[in-house]
């Protein structure tokens, strides 16, 4: 997809880094929007490469991943419940 088209009520995920180093601890921050406004207790997935995180949204809508990859490859970050339509972002673990 070319990501210009965004559904209307798709969460937007955002994320403090793109690429984490292969079997070291990483912290991400994710805010999670829906339009212009953060989404508070949202819960936010992380799956792949071995990886299955878990973190709820704060009050300013930011949740704080800690994140071991075990291999390399690409991790996938959602919102929960997000409908299957609705595009994820993808962090590279190397």
């Amino acid at each position: 997809g070319s990501g210009t088209t965004t559904r209307r009520d798709c969460p937007r995920v955002s994320l403090s880094r793109h690429t984490i180093p292969v079997k070291r601890r990483a912290v991400v921050l994710a805010t999670v929007r829906r339009a212009a406004k953060r989404l508070a207790g949202a819960g936010v997935v992380v799956l792949g490469a071995d990886v299955n995180a878990f973190a709820r949204t704060n009050s300013n809508g930011t949740a704080r991943i800690v994140v071991r990859a075990r291999r390399r490859g690409r991790l996938t970050v959602r919102v929960r419940g997000q409908k299957a339509g609705c595009s994820a972002t993808t962090i590279r673990a190397r």
